[in-house]
């Protein structure tokens, strides 16, 4: 019998509002995992997960310092 099953749609929006009520937002097109805020008035995306080829990883405004990404199965990436 099959485990630890994902299912993941192919879109939709989750919001984050902390107490000082700044809204940050995950959205996942089926294509693109985007993580966004609205920053003096402007709609701003910080973050950007793809599976296009050449697209991968984005960062816009942020500094991502990560040495490996993983999931429960193990190590998918590694940065050397």
């Amino acid at each position: 019998m099959p485990e630890n099953i994902i299912i993941t749609p192919s879109g939709g929006t989750i919001q984050f509002i902390d107490t000082g009520n700044t809204t940050t937002t995950l959205t996942s097109d089926g294509i693109k995992l985007n993580f966004s805020a609205v920053i003096s008035g402007t709609p701003s995306r910080f973050f950007s997960l793809s599976n296009v080829a050449n697209e991968g990883l984005q960062t816009t405004g942020m500094t991502l310092n990560v040495s490996a990404i993983t999931n429960t199965s193990g190590t998918l990436i590694i940065i050397s």
